[in-house]
């Protein structure tokens, strides 16, 4: 039962909210940074490994190994950002691979020299 008292003003009633295009998912978290993911998403997966010891060994990171992502056998094209120091001589490098997400389930794989996070997820319907 309903019971209207005071002046009530009609409650704005929408038919769909459009997901947003974009997202990204850190492998470290398994938690999407632009809420939760949808099919048809421009998902970026990114892998965060530990620090290198120096400017020289960062920079080398992806002639060494580039690294990997894989979305259940689906393997990514990986890139890698520039290196950022975080104190001392120390850095890290993001490595990053793009998916267009799609309903269902998904095993999400990221491997660098040992350094290898993984997520499972779902990918709603709608």
């Amino acid at each position: 039962a309903v019971r209207e008292t005071g002046l009530c003003q009609d409650v704005p009633v929408t038919t769909s909210i459009q997901a947003p295009r974009t997202n990204t998912l850190p492998l470290e978290t398994c938690e999407s940074l632009n809420g939760p993911l949808r099919a048809g998403q421009r998902v970026t997966i990114t892998l965060r490994p530990p620090a290198f010891e120096s400017l020289a060994e960062a920079r080398a990171a992806t002639t060494v190994f580039p690294g990997v992502i894989t979305v259940n056998s689906q393997r990514l094209s990986v890139s890698a950002g520039e290196p950022q120091p975080i104190g001392g001589e120390r850095y890290v490098r993001v490595f990053s691979g793009v998916w267009t997400a799609e309903t269902g389930n998904f095993r999400i794989v990221g491997e660098r020299l040992g350094y290898t996070p993984s997520c499972t997820l779902t990918v709603p319907v709608g």
